[in-house]
C-alpha cells in the first residue's frame, strides 16, 4: 500500500459575467433569427423601359427618312422635263405663226382686190357697151388700166401684209419661246422649292423627334432613379436585421471582461497522513474511530489494518450525501455483522468504496 503523504491539487475555475452570459444569448437568439430567414428575390424592375416620348420619337426618326423622298421624287422629274427641253429658233417658232396669217389675211385680202378688180372691168366693159365701144381700143385701154390699178395695189397690199405678218410671227415667235423658257426657269425654281421643302420636313421631323427623345430620356432618367430607390429601400430592409445584429455584436465587444477566474487550492491526505493525524498505527486509529462511532462496514471489508477504511470514512463524513450517511451510521454495525461471511458481497461494497476513495484522494491507494 502507499506509504506517502497526500497531495496539493489546485483548480481553476472560469466563470461567465450573469449579464453578459444573458446578453450573448440573447445576440445569439437574434443572429439565429436572421441566419433562418428564408431568400427573399427582388421582384421589381431593374432598368426603366422606353418611355412613349422615346417610342414616339422612333417612329417619328422613321418619318423623317421618307418624308423628303416625294418631294425629291417630284423635284427630280421636273428636272428631267428641263433637261428634256429642246430650245427653238425664232424662225422655227415663226413659221407656225406665218402660214396660217398667210393663208388667212394675205390670200383673203388679194381675193378681195380680185374680185374688185373683175367688177370694175365688168363695170367697163358694160359702159363700153352703152357707148357703142365694145371691143375697141378704148374699152381695151380701160381694162388694162383697171389691171394695173388692181395689181399695183395687190402688190402693195401683199407687201405690207406680208411684212406686218413677218413682224407679228416674229413677235408671237419671240413671246412663246421667252415664254417657255421662262417656264422651264420656274420648273427649275419649282424644283429646288420642292427639295428644299422635302429638306425642312425632314429637318423638321427630325428636330421634332430629337425633342421627343430628350424629353422621353429625362422621364427615363427619372423612372431609372425610382426603380434604384425602390431597390435600395428593398435592400435597406432586408438588410436592416443584420445591421441591428452588428450593432448588438459591437456592443458586446466592448463589455468589461466577463469571464472571472478563480483558483481553488486543495489538500488532500494519504492514508499514512490520516494515521498520523489520529496518531499511532492503524489498529490504534481504529480504537479511536470507534470510540466516536466508528466505520464498521468499511472495516469488514478492508480488514483493520488496511487503512483504506478510514479514507472511506473520510468521504462518509466529507462528500457523502446526508441521507447516506444517517443510514450508515444507523445500521452500519449490524450491517458489517451481517456481510462478514459473505465474500461476494463484501467485493461489491469493496468495488463502491474504492471508486468513492479515488474520486475524493485520487491516486490508486492500495
Amino acid at each position: 500500500m502507499s506509504k506517502g503523504g497526500g497531495k496539493q491539487t489546485t483548480t481553476q475555475t472560469q466563470t461567465v459575467d450573469p449579464e453578459f452570459k444573458s446578453r450573448a444569448l440573447d445576440v445569439y437568439s437574434r443572429a439565429q433569427t436572421v441566419a433562418d430567414r428564408p431568400y427573399e428575390a427582388y421582384t421589381g424592375n431593374m432598368v426603366a423601359g422606353f418611355t412613349p416620348q422615346q417610342q414616339q420619337a422612333f417612329a417619328q426618326f422613321g418619318q423623317a427618312a421618307t418624308a423628303a423622298q416625294p418631294a425629291i421624287a417630284q423635284a427630280q422629274e421636273l428636272t428631267r422635263r428641263v433637261g428634256a427641253y429642246q430650245p427653238q429658233t425664232v424662225a422655227q417658232a415663226m413659221e407656225g405663226y406665218q402660214n396660217p396669217y398667210t393663208q388667212q389675211v394675205i390670200d383673203t385680202t388679194l381675193a378681195d382686190i380680185e374680185r374688185s378688180r373683175q367688177v370694175a372691168q365688168n363695170q367697163g366693159a358694160a359702159g363700153a357697151v352703152a357707148a357703142r365701144a365694145f371691143g375697141g381700143s378704148r374699152q381695151g385701154v380701160a381694162e388694162a388700166e383697171t389691171n394695173r390699178a388692181a395689181f399695183d395695189q395687190a402688190g402693195r397690199t401683199a407687201a405690207q401684209l406680208r411684212s406686218a405678218g413677218f413682224e407679228t410671227a416674229a413677235g408671237l415667235g419671240a413671246r412663246d419661246i421667252a415664254a417657255a423658257q421662262q417656264a422651264e426657269a420656274q420648273r427649275l425654281a419649282a424644283a429646288g422649292q420642292l427639295g428644299q421643302l422635302g429638306a425642312a420636313q425632314q429637318a423638321a421631323l427630325t428636330q421634332g423627334a430629337q425633342g421627343l427623345f430628350g424629353a422621353g430620356s429625362a422621364q427615363q432618367q427619372l423612372d431609372q432613379a425610382q426603380l434604384e430607390d425602390a431597390y435600395k429601400q428593398f435592400a435597406e430592409e432586408r438588410g436592416y436585421p443584420q445591421e441591428q445584429l452588428q450593432i448588438l455584436q459591437q456592443a458586446l465587444g466592448m463589455f468589461p471582461n466577463p469571464m472571472t477566474t478563480t483558483s481553488t487550492q486543495r489538500q488532500t491526505l494519504g492514508p499514512m497522513d490520516i494515521i498520523s493525524r489520529l496518531g499511532g498505527t492503524a489498529a490504534q486509529g481504529a480504537t479511536a474511530f470507534s470510540l466516536l462511532g466508528g466505520c464498521w462496514v468499511a472495516r469488514a471489508v478492508y480488514g483493520v489494518e488496511n487503512p483504506r477504511w478510514l479514507m472511506f470514512r473520510q468521504w462518509l463524513f466529507d462528500d457523502a450525501p446526508q441521507w447516506f450517511r444517517n443510514a450508515y451510521l444507523r445500521h452500519g454495525e449490524k450491517f458489517a455483522a451481517w456481510i462478514s461471511d459473505k465474500p461476494i458481497l463484501k467485493n461489491a461494497i469493496r468495488a463502491f468504496m474504492d471508486w468513492k476513495i479515488k474520486k475524493k484522494f485520487g491516486g490508486n491507494h492500495v
